[in-house]
């Protein structure tokens, strides 16, 4: 059986993210889609789910292979449901993702993109503790970006040490984050191994910075 790659894109669906933000994301994921299907080693590997989130979290697509992934409609909402997300995202990696064990080899260990503009507007904390207890140290990479400058930064560190932000919404900006992407999961898709580690090119694109 062929270890698959699962890869979860959690997207901001929050009216903040109307007109070229929303653009831009659909724009972006569908060129992640497209530049990973080049790829031989991906195609065969990876699998795509989106989970999409504003009011409450709601799969927008569940863990697909890479050749059948297409972009789901989004429809956006009041609110930013992130601690739903995260919730929704450990349960659906505690049902898709087959685990190690003394028999099997099990899927590699996820790696997570999580796409938010705005605050919080649940309770982060309660669901962060819940994720944790669910996933534990099975994601092998979570990249959190926080796009424009309503981005809680603060509320997005708690979720990874992997932390970025884009300074703006703007549509030229996020396309070079969706490219950085997936390159990034391209090369991700070439260098699994078990102990997982930060995989991600060295330069970061024009308008996006890493948070330490």
């Amino acid at each position: 059986m062929l270890r698959r790659l699962p890869v979860y894109i959690l997207l901001d669906c929050s009216e903040s993210m109307v007109g070229e933000g929303l653009a831009a994301a659909r724009r972006g994921i569908g060129s992640i889609l497209s530049r990973l299907s080049v790829n031989p080693q991906a195609l065969e590997t990876v699998h795509i789910s989106i989970i999409g989130f504003s009011s409450h979290a709601k799969v927008l697509m569940p863990l697909t292979a890479l050749p059948d992934a297409v972009m789901p409609p989004v429809r956006l909402g009041n609110g930013t449901a992130l601690g739903a997300a995260l919730e929704l995202l450990a349960a659906r990696i505690r049902d898709e993702v087959t685990r190690r064990d003394k028999v099997q080899s099990g899927d590699w260990r996820p790696i997570i993109i999580l796409l938010a503009d705005g605050k919080p507007t649940d309770d982060l904390d309660k669901s962060l503790k819940v994720y944790k207890s669910m996933v534990g140290d099975l994601v092998a990479n979570f990249y959190v970006v926080g796009c424009g400058e309503d981005a809680d930064l603060r509320s997005l560190a708690k979720i990874s040490d992997i932390l970025l932000k884009a300074e703006s919404m703007e549509a030229g900006l996020l396309d070079r984050l969706f490219f950085w992407m997936s390159e990034t999961l391209t090369e991700a898709s070439r260098s699994q191994d078990d102990r997982g580690g930060r995989a991600m090119l060295e330069s970061l694109p024009a308008g996006v910075t890493m948070v330490d």
